[in-house]
């Protein structure tokens, strides 16, 4: 035989392993191309031009000869042009954490031996390590480890999916075989992530089957109201499949009250004669991180964390801590555990019921020793990565508990002195709109001259008052997204909501927000951010006249509604 691709050979892992350092040099290579585009005060890396797919797509096609490392390096470089930097203290965009460095080295070692994880036999002992991970968080939620199980799984998306399939699988035994039967129902609060909607579209119930129920003024469910949908929807025939509770909103970390709900389901089945559970679901996606304080004594308070912020981790332990009650819940490791994309984890009270996620009938005990493993037969994915369970494994591991509890108190004091700077010095420029909140984000109205109406009392205003101040945010948004992009000014990057407290308040309102979640903050560093957002709105204010047309030039899209 002849090998035609013996010229390629050195562009692999070699069989003895010796040219590992070629990994490192290319990681340095591609990363320098990058550094070139990086201006070190700027939030996001430079993009050359504002451009459209279909130009770009147009000049695109495979190439006959490969090409070289300079040209691939410079090619690849290109594609990091308007990446947020989530590092820099200026980022104030959104809830990601900044990976730490071993996760992204270990990631790219995963990478490198690329076990699939849909069988220990093929993957080593990272199934091991998922099974570890999963133990840890049973652990910190008050489950029985040897009773309960979970996976690591694409996101937060997936864990919803999880979710309400378990539950649709409770409510018909046969659903495995032979599919939906009856009308499954999921029921959520109004402020529960608009996810939802398409984990039931995804599982064959409709965006119609995702049941919203009104929340209070600080955004968590009326049980009361909770009581009344169920009733209503049991009386109409209906099955609950799932019942999902907020477990802490990006936002506001708003938790619903996690036992109330419980007991009303259970009250509910003995009354209605129900013949399956319904499933109680918390989406702690972000609330998770809270539960590291199980065993900090808050008489104590030996981190000395200030008074306003003991408080308000302590109202959010006591209030996740009820995630004992439920069924099951999810966590990001993603969103506030210094992980890469992607590291989400669904947890169930019962591995049996996992088991029969994609089975039905009896399924076989599982003996737990290597080589019989086999996840695919449970899990939406047969091919998985380990990159997330082994991130997820060793910043438990690095940080432990107290370097968690030290995270959410530097987030939380963050926030607060950010909070009161805007209230204290800024009130002419910014209305602060969550002041109930318990997490770290802040959002924030700008004010528009004397005349200007609070953000609650604008909600009752005429169509014509919104759409004036909408405007205007909608232009300050494309300002900081489009025009500050390439500019050589410093400018901080602020997150955007076309549509604020919608579905709670219809409010039809847009608002900003600050997320300060680098890692490299202190009074002064918030001071100059803060300056930065003052300055940003008073040049937003004086160009905006000229550069009408250029803005309108500029799409804004209703993401991430609230």
């Amino acid at each position: 035989m002849k090998n035609y691709f013996v010229d390629l050979q050195k562009e692999f892992f070699s069989p003895d392993e010796s040219n590992f350092k070629l990994l490192t040099e290319r990681i340095g290579l591609y990363y320098k191309k990058i550094f070139k585009k990086i201006d070190l005060d700027s939030p996001r890396i430079k993009l050359d031009k504002i451009f459209t797919y279909e130009e770009e797509l147009s000049k695109s096609f495979i190439p006959d000869q490969g090409l070289n490392i300079e040209e691939l390096s410079e090619k690849c470089a290109e594609a990091f042009e308007g990446v947020i930097r989530f590092h820099h203290p200026d980022t104030l965009f959104n809830i990601t954490p900044p990976p730490a460095i071993d996760t992204v080295a270990i990631s790219a070692i995963v990478n490198m031996y690329n076990p699939n994880l849909l069988w220990d036999y093929v993957s080593g002992k990272i199934l091991l390590y998922e099974l570890k991970v999963i133990k840890y968080l049973c652990d910190l939620a008050g489950f029985d480890y040897r009773k309960a199980g979970g996976f690591s799984c694409f996101g937060g998306k997936a864990t919803l999916m999880y979710a309400v399939k378990e539950g649709i699988n409770k409510t018909n035994r046969d659903a495995v075989k032979k599919g939906l039967k009856g009308d499954n129902v999921v029921i959520t609060a109004k402020a529960c992530h608009y996810a939802i909607e398409s984990a039931c579209n995804y599982l064959g119930l409709g965006h119609e089957a995702c049941v919203r129920v009104d929340c209070n003024e600080k955004e968590e469910i009326i049980i009361d109201k909770l009581e009344e949908v169920i009733r209503k929807n049991l009386n109409d025939n209906k099955k609950i499949a799932a019942i999902v509770l907020s477990g802490g909103g990006t936002l506001d970390v708003n938790i619903d009250p996690i036992k109330r709900a419980v007991e009303l389901r259970n009250k509910i089945v003995k009354e209605f004669n129900l013949n399956y559970i319904p499933h109680v679901h918390v989406d702690s996606v972000i609330g998770w991180l809270w539960l590291f304080f199980k065993d900090y004594d808050f008489k104590g308070n030996d981190l000395k964390i200030e008074k306003e912020v003991l408080e308000k981790i302590k109202i959010v332990y006591n209030r996740i801590a009820e995630i004992k009650y439920a069924d099951s819940f999810s966590a990001d490791f993603h969103k506030t555990g210094f992980c890469p994309y992607v590291s989400s984890f669904y947890i169930s009270r019962s591995a049996d019921d996992l088991s029969h996620l994609d089975k039905s009938g009896e399924v076989e005990n599982v003996s737990y020793k290597y080589g019989d493993i086999q996840m695919y037969q449970s899990t939406i994915e047969n091919s998985r990565s380990g990159a997330g369970i082994l991130s997820a494994w060793l910043v438990i591991n690095k940080f432990g508990m107290k370097g968690f509890q030290k995270y959410v108190a530097y987030l939380l004091s963050t926030s607060v002195y950010m909070r009161k700077t805007i209230k204290q010095q800024y009130g002419d420029e910014f209305e602060t709109l969550n002041d109930f909140a318990l997490g770290h984000c802040i959002m924030i109205k700008p004010k528009l001259g004397k005349n200007d109406k609070s953000f609650y009392k604008m909600i009752h205003e005429p169509d014509e008052v919104k759409k004036y101040y909408n405007d205007y945010c909608a232009d300050l948004d494309k300002y900081i997204s489009f025009e500050m992009l390439n500019s050589n000014l410093k400018y901080p990057l602020l997150g955007y909501l076309s549509k604020y407290r919608q579905r709670t308040m219809n409010t039809g309102l847009a608002a900003f927000r600050i997320f300060p979640s680098s890692l490299y903050y202190n009074k002064k560093k918030c001071d100059e951010v803060l300056k930065k957002i003052i300055m940003l709105k008073k040049k937003f204010e004086k160009e905006r006249g000229t550069k009408q047309k250029d803005f309108n030039n500029y799409l804004t899209h209703d993401h991430q509604p609230s």
